[in-house]
């Protein structure tokens, strides 16, 4: 029976919380100062901070502020040392991997300090994936609790309560058709500079493609997944070209909607090769029809009762429709979702 009353507190709460992520996205882009905001206002802009990944990238006067952001810094520094730790064991097997989000996406961060993660992401070849958790398992990481045959990845739980998630992808992401070769993207991989040392990562346009096929996917539940495409110094010419190979184009554009000139560069790539193969002249007449300019970032969608589902705007891709019905098959039967970390 229809509870008329859940429902009205349920739209309330979903236009409350679209309220606090407009004026979450105000802050970070300048657009308002948080010092002439009212106690209210900076209670709602703390929790949304918080919530989304993003606390402290703005000064805000808030009694839990800094406690909050101090805290925020000593698990970044411990999430780093394990991803050290991480990386040292599978390297010494021989085995090529570089790391996915995290500590890689931090480096980039005006503060990298600031960039929190729940878990370590590594990418490594399929044939390298036993070897690879056997090489961690050795190193105080007990053994994986769920097979890479039903995901992308294997999960490995830590053994000390310090430690964290431990994700050994051997594969780009298995939510979408792609067509991804990983010991391409591990020839092309790089370092990059941490407080604690080098870290091997993807190059500038494998990562490109690889966050903005993230954060498509978690439906962009964390601003901080836009923060990290921000920060990308990228030629994203060649991160469009990469994905429409890798049919995986869609999610770049969700990527150049942090960047205009990116998406101008993109919608041109897209044009230029439109006449060389069937899918990429499918891709350019997509883009024509989508428009030249980057589409809104975030959009709030309410739904009755629950929080709102960020997302890209409407037709963006038909792997982000997947994603929402998933998203809301969870909402509404009460489900655990398979994919987790951030």
């Amino acid at each position: 029976m229809l509870n008329l009353r859940e429902e009205i507190q349920g739209i309330a709460r979903a236009r409350d919380e679209r309220r606090a992520l407009m004026l979450l996205c105000d802050a970070l882009t300048s657009a308002v100062v948080p010092a002439t905001l009212d106690d209210v206002s900076r209670d709602r802009l703390f929790e949304a901070a918080t919530q989304h990944g993003v606390l402290g990238l703005f000064p805000l006067a808030h009694p839990q502020f800094a406690a909050a952001v101090m805290a925020g810094r000593a698990r970044n520094l411990r999430a780093l040392k394990f991803t050290h730790r991480v990386v040292h064991a599978i390297e010494a097997e021989g085995i090529p991997v570089v790391v996915l989000k995290g500590a890689v996406a931090a480096s980039r961060w005006s503060d990298p300090t600031l960039r929190q993660q729940s878990d370590v992401d590594v990418l490594v070849e399929k044939r390298h994936q036993d070897a690879a958790a056997k090489a961690l398992i050795a190193a105080g990481v007990r053994p994986r609790f769920l097979e890479s045959e039903h995901m992308h990845n294997d999960s490995l739980q830590p053994a000390e309560p310090s430690g964290l998630l431990v994700e050994v992808h051997h594969y780009f992401n298995n939510h979408h058709e792609n067509r991804v070769d990983v010991a391409e993207l591990l020839a092309r991989r790089t370092r990059v500079k941490t407080a604690q040392g080098p870290l091997p990562a993807l190059s500038a346009e494998d990562d490109a493609v690889f966050l903005a096929l993230h954060a498509t996917t978690h439906a962009l539940q964390r601003l901080a997944w836009l923060v990290d495409l921000a920060a990308l110094k990228v030629d994203w010419r060649e991160a469009t070209l990469r994905a429409q190979q890798w049919n995986v184009w869609l999610p770049v554009r969700l990527a150049c909607g942090t960047n205009p000139r990116a998406a101008r560069s993109a919608h041109s790539r897209a044009r230029r090769h439109s006449r060389s193969t069937p899918l990429r002249a499918d891709a350019a007449a997509r883009w024509r029809r989508l428009g030249r300019s980057a589409p809104p970032v975030l959009r709030a969608r309410p739904s009755i009762g629950r929080r709102p589902v960020h997302r890209a705007a409407v037709g963006l891709a038909p792997e982000t429709a997947r994603a929402e019905r998933r998203a809301r098959r969870l909402r509404l039967t009460g489900e655990s979702p398979r994919v987790g970390g951030c």
